[in-house]
């Protein structure tokens, strides 16, 4: 009796983290290994919140976007105050609403993915998607957009 060899993975281990820190622009060469640390952190959030596998890596997309990985960023700026704080440049109602303290990656990562997992339900009654990736796209829109009355189907 012969004993096959297991099949292997469809999808080779890859470092995502490593790639969405190459694959970012805003990164300056020398803040490279600190941004690497930090989206290794955001990475390992996204897994133990239960982010659908397919998703893994929205919040390493969304801090390379929103601050080049810099959990110090400051934007958008109303008068003298800014309003967008930290890696995933989040407003002062994340404090209010979630306890998030913006300047610290692990406490803005869960914030922001916690926001995005409160959604789902309202974009599964309102939008009546049954695919995972149509429910998630559409609660990650939901929740970093400003409301509309019909939502963001």
């Amino acid at each position: 009796m012969m004993m096959s060899s297991p099949a292997p993975s469809p999808i080779p281990d890859i470092d995502l983290a490593q790639i969405a820190v190459d694959s970012c622009k805003k990164i300056r060469q020398k803040n490279k290994h600190s941004a690497l640390v930090i989206a290794r952190e955001m990475l390992a959030i996204e897994k133990s919140m239960g982010i659908p596998e397919q998703f893994w890596g929205m919040s390493l997309a969304a801090a390379c976007l929103e601050s080049g990985f810099n959990p110090k960023a400051k934007g958008d700026k109303r008068g003298k105050k800014y309003k967008a704080i930290g890696i995933l440049q989040l407003w002062p109602w994340y404090r209010r609403a979630y306890g998030t303290v913006r300047t610290e990656v692990s406490s803005s990562t869960r914030s922001w993915l916690q926001h995005i997992i409160r959604m789902v339900p309202k974009v599964k009654k309102q939008c009546r998607y049954k695919s995972v990736e149509k429910i998630w796209v559409a609660a990650w829109v939901t929740s970093i957009r400003y409301p509309k009355p019909e939502g963001r189907c």
